[in-house]
Parts: structure tokens; C-alpha cells; sequence
């Protein structure tokens, strides 16, 4: 009889044994993927700043000082739109324009996150417009317009300083069950964002060299 207690006895410290094993090599396994796909994500999101700053740093090149009034040509949250010169043989300038849209949503079971679409857009004398998509982030306040003494301000004459925030989230993410078993939506977002932790970049890009020569 007491062999077969030290039988069963075994096989319980077995099983919990093997259950905490379980549980260990999915939270690894969990937290790999997670990082891997964070990591994904914050490579996206420094690509996109190299352009973006690329382009704020040739913010009015070559305009003349009697245009430069114009530069600015749309300036918004989603928005923003400014002439530059890159060919300083041709007298037309170009136009180089970041737009953001409504992309898509990374959604588990009854609960969304929205992601935006940034899209460049250059327009050159004579040309069709060139559009590329340069990633997805999940907000839409990207741009922010400031004077010379850092003020926010929405008069295009008056901006010298360009704010840009991107922000973006690792929608392939290892799910867990407080996900799949959250009693709401609301829950269930609050449970995505812990897992989806969201990547962040931010950069103030003084422009006055090109628009104060």
C-alpha cells in the first residue's frame, strides 16, 4: 500500500513539476518574442526619423530671401508641408510633404488599436507626385510648430522650429491569458498595452538656418 502512495505521491510532484516547467518556458518564450517584435519596432521607427530629419534639415534650402515667407506650406498636426531647393539649377522648388491617414487596426477579439500611415510625398516641377509609406505609428499629433523663443504657434511665417513625436506599439505580440480571459474590452486593451509596450521618439529640429539666412 505504501508503495502505491509514493506512486501516486510521485506522479502529483510530477505533474506540478512539469506544469511550473510549462509555465516557465512559455514566459520565456512569451518574453523573447515580445522583445524581439519591441526591438522590430524601435529599428522601424528610427529609419522613419532618419528621413523625417533629413528633410527638416533641408527645410527651405535655396529659396530666396524674398519667397522665404512661403516656405511653410502646410503646417499641422498630421500635416506638414515645406519647400526646398535641393537642384539649385532649377528654379522651381520642390514641395515635401508628410501626410498622416488612417491605416489600419491590430485587434484581438473585441478590442482595437488604431495605426496611422506616414506617408512622404514629393512634388517636383513637371513630375507626378512620388508617394512612399515610411511606416505606421499609432498617433496622430506628429508634428508640433514652434517660434524662435520655442512658443507653439499655428502661423507658418512665424515657425522656426519643427517638434516631431512618433510613437508606434509591437503588434505581433505573444498573447497571454489575461487577454484572451478579460471580462471587457476596455479590459482587454488595457491587458494589450501592457504587452504591447509602445516605442517612443521625439526630436525638437531647429529649421531657422534655412528660413533666418
Amino acid at each position: 500500500m505504501s508503495n502505491l502512495w509514493d506512486i501516486i505521491g510521485a506522479m502529483l510532484i510530477g505533474g506540478i513539476l512539469l506544469m511550473v516547467t510549462n509555465n516557465v518556458i512559455e514566459h520565456g518564450a512569451r518574453e523573447f518574442i515580445n522583445h524581439n517584435g519591441d526591438a522590430i519596432v524601435q529599428a522601424e521607427l528610427s529609419t522613419m526619423t532618419r528621413i523625417i530629419q533629413s528633410d527638416l534639415r533641408k527645410a527651405g534650402y535655396g529659396i530666396d530671401e524674398a519667397d522665404q515667407s512661403t516656405i511653410m506650406q502646410h503646417i499641422d498636426a498630421g500635416h506638414f508641408a515645406c519647400l526646398t531647393r535641393p537642384d539649385l539649377e532649377i528654379e522651381v522648388p520642390d514641395t515635401v510633404e508628410y501626410l498622416i491617414s488612417l491605416s489600419d487596426s491590430f485587434t484581438i477579439i473585441d478590442a482595437s488599436i488604431v495605426f496611422y500611415a506616414v506617408d512622404r510625398i514629393v512634388k517636383k516641377a513637371g513630375e507626378d507626385p512620388q508617394t512612399t509609406r515610411i511606416g505606421n505609428i499609432t498617433n496622430t499629433d506628429v508634428f508640433r510648430y514652434l517660434d524662435q523663443s520655442g512658443r507653439e504657434t499655428n502661423i507658418p511665417q512665424a515657425v522656426d522650429i519643427v517638434e516631431v513625436t512618433l510613437i508606434s506599439i509591437n503588434r505581433n505580440i505573444y498573447l497571454d491569458n489575461s487577454i484572451l480571459l478579460a471580462v471587457s474590452a476596455i479590459e482587454r486593451k488595457k491587458e494589450m498595452k501592457k504587452l504591447a509596450k509602445e516605442s517612443y521618439w521625439r526630436q525638437s529640429r531647429v529649421i531657422s538656418r534655412n528660413l533666418r539666412r
